[in-house]
């Protein structure tokens, strides 16, 4: 019954939503994250890599430091809720024996959650997100968005950023973008052109350009906008 007590369960109830969310991700109860089915029948894989990769800003900063952006965001929230509960629950355990009130073992104990489970949700991340880009490439269905113009959803330097396009099926992507090497980052709220996919990297190498700024996202750049 201590574990149904208001103290405990500010730790467990989390982890237990991420243990049922894992079931129901495991049965395919649940879409994973990351993975557009497409009207084709394919489904293609995104995992929008460096994407909390901060360039100054603290918020970013924050979210690099548990691995938003290296691995799949369902994986980075369910890794997070079960090591919330876990440290949380040591925390109770720990400092219950010292401070004997509630309303005072708690603080400490949330405090150890959150330490533990940042910095354990960022090391899995990590870890996953170098074996990632062996197993997994973005094949042809990635090149079909080369050409295409795109919105810079997180700003684009030669190690991270994002961009959202749409492909042929007007399925929307957000994918991994970087500027060409020596070139200036680009800012979000952009538009580029998705020059090439940089197998490499992982990512497709973006430019920008004054003649589609009148594009929408996923227009082919040789195209020109609707009157």
């Amino acid at each position: 019954m201590d574990l149904l007590q208001w103290w405990n369960l500010i730790f467990l109830l989390p982890a237990v939503a991420a243990l049922l969310y894992l079931l129901l991700l495991a049965v395919g109860a649940m879409p994973g994250e990351g993975h557009e089915l497409h009207p084709g029948g394919h489904i293609e894989l995104h995992h929008d890599h460096d994407l909390g990769h901060g360039d100054g800003d603290p918020f970013h900063g924050a979210l690099n430091l548990i691995g938003v952006g290296r691995v799949p965001l369902s994986l980075i929230l369910m890794s997070f809720g079960l090591l919330w509960g876990f440290f949380g629950w040591l925390g109770v355990q720990i400092f219950r024996a010292v401070l004997v009130s509630p309303g005072l073992f708690i603080w400490p104990a949330a405090v150890l959650a959150l330490i533990g489970a940042t910095v354990f949700t960022g090391v899995l991340a990590r870890g996953l997100g170098r074996l990632m880009p062996a197993t997994e490439t973005y094949g042809a269905e990635a090149r079909e968005l080369v050409g295409r113009v795109a919105d810079v959803r997180y700003p684009l330097t030669e190690s991270a950023g994002t961009v959202q396009t749409y492909d042929r099926f007007g399925s929307l992507h957000e994918v991994p973008a970087r500027v060409l090497p020596g070139e200036e980052a680009i800012p979000a709220g952009a538009r580029v052109i998705l020059w090439r996919f940089d197998e490499q990297a992982g990512a497709y190498l973006a430019l920008q350009d004054e003649a589609i700024e009148t594009l929408a996202p996923g227009t082919l750049a040789g195209d020109r906008p609707a009157r």
